[in-house]
């Protein structure tokens, strides 16, 4: 699927190990848009869409767009859930995606070490991230951590983790992939 997004982009991203996905996917230019494309040139915390601060976000992001400029939203997470914005901040916001990383991102790291099958097997009993921990005999606190993720991929290992998932995963109508987002490969 072929997305072209408005030049500004609201990307917020569910925890620490989105964030690690993302920041690899586009510290390494693998992204169809960069870090300048990002209000405050970062991926923003889903807590800002929480009721509480979806106001606040609203005022500080949405508020710099140039009048006749519309702001694309993407927000990565493992549910469907589609944030509520105001009505004075509709003319503001061009689309809302939602890039959805279900059943959770460790599915990422499965595919990367070849061991999506073995996983099939137990997968009604286990957790995506308790396999891994189980796999890697790791804490499964550290292998979703930032840091850990970050030095685990390389981009390349990465983008063909993210491609292997996609084979083996269907999303609902008007809900992204990870691989909708990278750029040509």
């Amino acid at each position: 699927m072929s997305i072209s997004f408005n030049e500004d982009i609201a990307c917020f991203v569910e925890g620490s190990s989105e964030k690690a996905i993302m920041d690899l996917l586009i510290d390494n230019d693998c992204l169809v848009f960069t870090r300048d494309n990002l209000a405050d040139e970062q991926f923003l915390s889903m807590q800002e869409l929480a009721k509480k601060n979806i106001e606040l976000f609203s005022q500080r992001i949405l508020s710099q767009v140039n009048r006749d400029d519309k702001m694309d939203i993407i927000i990565v997470q493992d549910r469907e859930i589609w944030p509520g914005f105001k009505d004075i901040y509709q003319e503001k916001i061009g689309n809302i995606y939602i890039v959805q990383t279900k059943p959770e991102i460790e599915m990422l790291m499965i595919h990367e070490r070849g061991l999506f099958s073995e996983y099939q097997k137990v997968k009604s009993k286990q957790t995506p991230k308790a396999f891994l921990s189980n796999e890697l005999k790791l804490p499964e606190k550290t292998i979703t951590s930032y840091k850990y993720l970050q030095n685990y991929f390389t981009p390349d290992s990465l983008i063909q983790a993210i491609l292997s998932h996609s084979q083996v995963t269907r999303n609902s109508k008007n809900i992204l992939q990870l691989r909708d987002l990278l750029k040509e490969v």
